[in-house]
This record gives structure tokens, C-alpha cells and sequence, in this order.
């Protein structure tokens, strides 16, 4: 039932013109298309400055253009910083530059991700290109942060909490019936996967990590931030090459119309978790902006640990 409500959303009772006026609120976000564009767009239009951490400055720059043609356009205009995190080291130099820059970080939207690259994609440290881009650089980069984020709460004696979002999906419910299969987590010299698990697993293993990350987030550091996770819905969007490429694909192309949604809809529920009043730690948004529930096992304490525990271990740039 939580896979049905969330693919067939009622129509939003929350719209990007109800984020509230943001004002003096300094917000970051991970990547620059589809939700993220939006994201960043909706957060301009009410006043924040924005912080874009992006891989390509010229893909942001091409973002600028639109945000200034757009219908209506926005006047305010968003700030770079490079940030690859598909890297140990960059992650950790991005979040120094934005502690330079700012005193305080009221809201990070961990938006940027990988969906499903060719088969045995990794990194140069030869982790799954999936798990580590979408959840060993988020948890690098939020980690690296926190002193910024917890100046909010400790500037307003506990009054205000800066906001940590997780970017999710309902992909997450097709991560290991383990939920985290730890062999799989590096790519074998020969370019297989641990177990054999397919890109399609893979993603949602690294879906259920972010969940996982956020929960333990919230865990330990609750008190002073406000961490949650969403699902932002299925969206229309390119899909990689080698996947448009694909029979299955093809065959299927006729149902997309029916079962997806404009990335402008895909972004409310990460603007909501970000922003909205009465949001809570460990809140799992899915579209459009409701409160829903992850598969059970991705907000264990154990599974949090156990990650929580890896990361500290393989992170180290």
C-alpha cells in the first residue's frame, strides 16, 4: 500500500509558493538538474541565498541562464562550489570552503545522485559508483558541515534547527532483503559485483543507505538538527543512454505518461522537508509533500550503526 500511495499521489496540498519567506537563511544544495533545478529555484524565489555544489561549473552556469529566462524568471542569483562526490577528498574541500563563507548553515538538501549507470560503474577508490556518489559523499559532505548546521541551533538556544534532506526514492524498497550487502559495496578487478547483484539492486541499496543515513543522523545528533529523508516521486526525466537504448524500456515507453511527473512536482517534497513548520526528525516525505513510512528496515538502529560505523571507516579521505 506505502508503494501505491506514494507512485500515485493525490494532487499537492503544498505548493513551492508556500515555503515560507527565507529571509537571511543561507541553504546548500547537492546538484543542479530536474529537482535540484527546481529546488534551488523555489528557495531563490523566497529569499535564501543558495549555495550550489555541483561537479561542472558550465552545467551550473547553464542553470543560471535558465533560472534568469525562466517564466516568471528569478532575479536572485546562486552561488558555486565544486564538488565531485563521487570523491573522498572532494566532499571534505567543498564543505571547508563553505565554512569559510558562512558562519552558519540553516538547511543542506543532499539532492545529487546516481541512477543506474552501465553495469560495474565505480569510482577511482573502487566503490559502486551508485553507493559511494549517493551515499558515502553525502554523509562526507554532511558530516563535514555539522559545525555550521548546530550553529543554528546553539545561535537561537535551541529555538531554531538547521534542516539536513535526504534524497531518497521508492527505489529504496528494492535494495537486499539484508538491506546492506557489504560485498558489494567495492567492485572486484574484474568488474563484477559481489553476490551478483544488478544496477537496478544497487541503486536501491544506495536509496536505502541515505534513509539509513538520515535516521542515524537524527539519532545522534536530533537534539540540534532536524534530519529526514523522502521519496520525490517518479519523475520524468533522461534517462542514461544505455537505458533508453534498452527493450525494456522501449517496450514499456507507453506507460511513462501514466506513472510519471514533472521534476517541478518531484521537488516539493524535499521543499517541505526543508522547509516547512512542523516538520520532524526522522520525517519520510513522499509526494507530494506528505509524511509516508520507509520499508521497516531502513530505520533500525542496528543497520544504522553498522553503517554509520563502515562510513567513519571508509570515508577517510
Amino acid at each position: 500500500m506505502e508503494l501505491l500511495s506514494e507512485a500515485f499521489p493525490p494532487k499537492p496540498h503544498w505548493t513551492a509558493q508556500d515555503v515560507p519567506d527565507m529571509t537571511g537563511k543561507v541553504v546548500a544544495v547537492t546538484g543542479y538538474g530536474g529537482i535540484g533545478y527546481y529546488t534551488i529555484k523555489a528557495l531563490l524565489d523566497r529569499n535564501a541565498k543558495v549555495y550550489v555544489l555541483g561537479r561542472k561549473e558550465s552545467l551550473f552556469d547553464a542553470a543560471v541562464e535558465r533560472l534568469a529566462s525562466d517564466s516568471p524568471p528569478t532575479t536572485r542569483k546562486p552561488l558555486f562550489i565544486q564538488c565531485d562526490l563521487s570523491s573522498l577528498q572532494s566532499p571534505v574541500k567543498a564543505a571547508n570552503e563553505l565554512k569559510d563563507k558562512e558562519p552558519k548553515l540553516d538547511a543542506l538538501f543532499c539532492n545529487a545522485g546516481v541512477m543506474v549507470p552501465p553495469t560495474g560503474s565505480k569510482t577511482d577508490n573502487g566503490y559502486d559508483l551508485q553507493w559511494q556518489t549517493n551515499v558515502m559523499g553525502h554523509w562526507i559532505l554532511a558530516t563535514n558541515l555539522l559545525p555550521i548546521l548546530l550553529k543554528v541551533s546553539e545561535d537561537s538556544n535551541g529555538v531554531n534547527k538547521a534542516r539536513i534532506v535526504h534524497t531518497s526514492s521508492s527505489g529504496h524498497r528494492f535494495a537486499p532483503s539484508k538491506t546492506i550487502d557489504w560485498e558489494s559495496l567495492k567492485v572486484k578487478e574484474d568488474g563484477s559485483i559481489g553476490n551478483g547483484l544488478g544496477n537496478w539492486v544497487l541503486y536501491g541499496q544506495s536509496k536505502i543507505g541515505n534513509i539509513i543515513v538520515a535516521e542515524e543522523l537524527n539519532r545522534r545528533y536530533g537534539d540540534h538538527l532536524i534530519s529526514t529523508s523522502c521519496n520525490p516521486g517518479n519523475l520524468k526525466t533522461d534517462l542514461p543512454r544505455h537505458l533508453k537504448q534498452s527493450f525494456f524500456v522501449r517496450l514499456m515507453g507507453w506507460v511513462e505518461p501514466l506513472v510519471t511527473y514533472p521534476a517541478a512536482l518531484g521537488a516539493l517534497t524535499q521543499l517541505y522537508l526543508g522547509t516547512a513548520p512542523g516538520v520532524k526528525g526522522g520525517d519520510y516525505g513522499i509526494p507530494w509533500a506528505r509524511i509516508g513510512k520507509p520499508r521497516d528496515d531502513a530505520i533500525g538502529e542496528k543497520v544504522g550503526k553498522e553503517v554509520w560505523d563502515w562510513l567513519e571507516r571508509e570515508c577517510k579521505a
